[in-house]
């Protein structure tokens, strides 16, 4: 005995065997909450140390929570997302990510959190090599099969880096 349940049932029994004619009574236990642990949520969005206080601080100017709550509820935490990813940039400390142009409020991070490189030199140099590509007009990537690129274990692995150019034949 103890949980809520058990006292729904207990006053349940009660109520049955003190009815006498009208409506019958039927108590239930509250259902379980949804709520999120909103350090929990911005800690696992990637948002730590002063980074969490500022997600934290624009979340609450959103509206979607106040100073002192502890959680917020499931069905808020889409939108939270989309307010934090419009109004932060979380980068982590290296040069090519913190210096990136980007009207969004930075905010540093740890290296795996990091939207730019994701904890990963190699994705972000394949970012900027594509971005660069591009800029110049350039829209096709051939990389030659054997050939050893400079920390790429293969060529899938570049095709990946670089995005969505547009790949030929691969040999």
């Amino acid at each position: 005995m103890g949980t809520a349940t058990d006292h729904a049932q207990l006053l349940n029994t009660w109520l049955k065997s003190t009815h006498i004619g009208g409506p019958q009574v039927m108590l239930t236990a509250p259902a379980p909450s949804t709520d999120v642990d909103i350090q929990r949520f911005l800690e696992r969005e990637g948002f730590v140390g002063d980074a969490l206080n500022r997600a934290r601080t624009i979340l609450e100017a959103a509206g979607l929570t106040r100073p002192g709550k502890r959680r917020i509820s499931q069905t808020k935490l889409d939108r939270a997302r989309d307010v934090l990813r419009t109004q932060l940039i979380r980068v982590c400390h290296r040069k090519s990510c913190r210096d990136v142009e980007d009207p969004r409020e930075r905010v540093f991070v740890p290296t795996a959190s990091c939207e730019l490189c994701g904890g990963s030199p190699n994705r972000r140099a394949g970012d900027l090599a594509r971005q660069a590509m591009l800029a110049a007009g350039y829209h096709r990537l051939l990389v030659q099969t054997g050939v050893e690129l400079a920390g790429v274990e293969s060529d899938m692995e570049w095709f990946a880096l670089v995005g969505p150019l547009e790949r030929l034949g691969h040999g």
